[in-house]
């Protein structure tokens, strides 16, 4: 057998047919066919599409709401001043939460 080098169009597309045999044994596995010579074909829903779309809406949302919770505690640790104008808006928030809950 010649060698494949990896830049070589003919390794690119032994490789493309490699992940192709894998993914359809286990698509196979998965629909519990048994015959090796049909060929599984998912086609996407609009479900999992908007599932996939929302979930990675979601994901964003929460990296950016991280970032910007460590972004105010670095600087209330710096400054003093601000520090205790978060106390204060932490502790009113509080207040606020048990008064809605009515605790």
């Amino acid at each position: 057998m010649p060698k494949m080098k990896p830049g070589s169009g003919l390794y690119k597309k032994y490789t493309a047919n490699q992940k192709e045999e894998t993914h359809q044994q286990e698509l196979r596995k998965k629909h519990n066919i048994q015959d090796e010579s049909v060929k599984v074909v998912e086609k996407p829903s609009a479900a999992k599409y908007l599932f996939k779309i929302g979930s990675g809406m979601i994901r964003w949302t929460a990296r950016i709401l991280i970032f910007l919770l460590v972004a105010v505690a670095l600087i209330t640790l710096a400054y003093p001043s601000t520090r205790n104008a978060l106390e204060n808006v932490m502790i009113d928030l509080w207040i606020e939460i048990k008064i809605l809950l009515r605790l």
